[in-house]
């Protein structure tokens, strides 16, 4: 049987670990793992901290749609979108018809630890202090949740092993979504 999903999108808050649990899916899947804003990095040739200060949030949009919707290879992938990816231009509804959309569920204080706790700072919380990425995570979670539950699928975090994952993915892969 021919599987129908060659291709699964991980979206949801920045810090909520799609990377982490796509690398891991896509070893167990053997498909091939893409974060997009690598990928946004390996073709514009600049760091996003730096599309940002240069070109500002619309400019970075505008790349990463262009690269999302014209530039993933074909082949069976694992894409980690960007936190804000599906709320901007018509992303979501061309990776819902492109492939398996998948919202990685967390609550504000969970997010928020991990945005506390990383070793880089993402752009959108560039120089806030503390209560101010913790506002921030609240208000843009509240932003885009509307385009997170258009997901095909949800899986809320913390979990204990990739099995929810694995059998959402399996479902849509033979089944169709």
């Amino acid at each position: 049987m021919k599987p129908k999903i060659e291709t699964v999108f991980l979206i949801g808050m920045p810090g909520v670990g799609k990377s982490t649990l796509g690398k891991k899916l896509a070893k167990e899947f053997n498909f091939r793992f893409i974060d997009l804003d690598e990928l946004i990095e390996d073709e514009t040739q600049i760091s996003i901290a730096q599309i940002f200060l240069e070109g500002g949030e619309n400019y970075f949009r505008e790349q990463e749609t262009k690269i999302l919707q014209n530039r993933l290879p074909k082949e069976k992938i694992i894409v980690a979108c960007g936190g804000g990816t599906p709320a901007f231009y018509d992303n979501l509804e061309w990776m819902k018809k492109n492939g398996l959309v998948v919202y990685i569920k967390a609550d504000p204080k969970f997010i928020f630890s991990r945005i506390e706790a990383a070793d880089t700072t993402r752009p959108l919380f560039a120089g806030l202090t503390s209560e101010e990425k913790r506002i921030k995570v609240e208000i843009l979670l509240n932003q885009r949740s509307k385009y997170f539950e258009q997901a095909h699928a949800c899986v809320k975090l913390p979990i204990k092993s990739l099995e929810p994952l694995k059998n959402i993915i399996l479902t849509a892969v033979f089944k169709g979504n």
